[in-house]
């Protein structure tokens, strides 16, 4: 038996209302668009914003600046007495300084203190005579002279540097300083008078500064004081001042 036709017509009705509902039902978000759900999509994005902004790097939060401690550097410096080398112009050659060098050597003479000398950072010593083949003799007490080459015996005792402000210098008239300044410059000794100071620089790095003078006559006082400023004005770290003075 058929069914009657408005059966039929409350069937279509029933299926229709049904469609739609489940259409009205359904979150719209769920529904799939080019294989991606746009309800997803979305909070995919705004989840990797979030994560971006939190794993961006932040500056560094600000530190205070340490001030580093001074470096302190110690440096050890000998400092010798006279070093009168020759003879004096009385003396004879049998037992004089001359034949103990022809006999010996230049390594003789300082042999107990080379040792020391050489491991220090500076070795010092008032030289105190000529190095001259001059003649011309001044008037005084004591006069004293040695060939040019006797200045190896400051080399070969790890002598850095001498000072010529003294008396002695001038024993042999204007020759015997002019000669023994080359001298010593030729075996490569630096050497400190009057107005000519020497700046000497350790193998640490340490700069020294020496100035000296014959103060037996307070004229040359100045020449002390000027050099000690000068050194200061040329970067000396430390300056040694070497005053000739008292009584013959």
């Amino acid at each position: 038996k058929k069914p009657s036709a408005w059966k039929i017509c409350l069937l279509i009705l029933l299926i229709a209302v049904f469609a739609v509902g489940t259409v009205i039902l359904s979150p719209i978000p769920n529904l799939s668009i080019f294989g991606e759900k746009a309800g997803k999509s979305t909070d995919h994005k705004e989840k990797e914003k979030k994560k971006t902004a939190g794993d961006e790097k932040q500056p560094p939060a600000p530190t205070e600046a340490v001030e580093e401690e001074p470096k302190i550097e110690t440096i050890t410096i000998s400092s010798v007495g006279d070093l009168a080398l020759g003879k004096l112009y009385e003396y004879d050659y049998s037992n004089s300084f001359l034949k103990y060098y022809d006999s010996y050597g230049a390594d003789y003479f300082l042999k107990n203190a080379s040792a020391t000398f050489a491991a220090d950072d500076l070795t010092l010593g008032n030289f105190e005579g000529t190095l001259t083949d001059s003649n011309n003799k001044t008037e005084k007490t004591f006069n004293i002279k040695a060939p040019k080459e006797y200045a190896s015996i400051l080399t070969a005792g790890h002598v850095d540097v001498v000072g010529t402000g003294n008396n002695h210098i001038i024993d042999y008239g204007e020759q015997g300083p002019k000669d023994t300044w080359d001298a010593l410059t030729e075996y490569g000794i630096p050497y400190a008078h009057n107005d000519k100071t020497v700046l000497y620089e350790t193998s640490k790095g340490i700069k020294v500064g020496i100035v000296a003078s014959n103060v037996l006559s307070s004229s040359n006082n100045h020449f002390l004081l000027d050099g000690v400023k000068s050194l200061r004005e040329q970067g000396a770290q430390i300056v040694i001042a070497m005053p000739h003075w008292g009584i013959e």
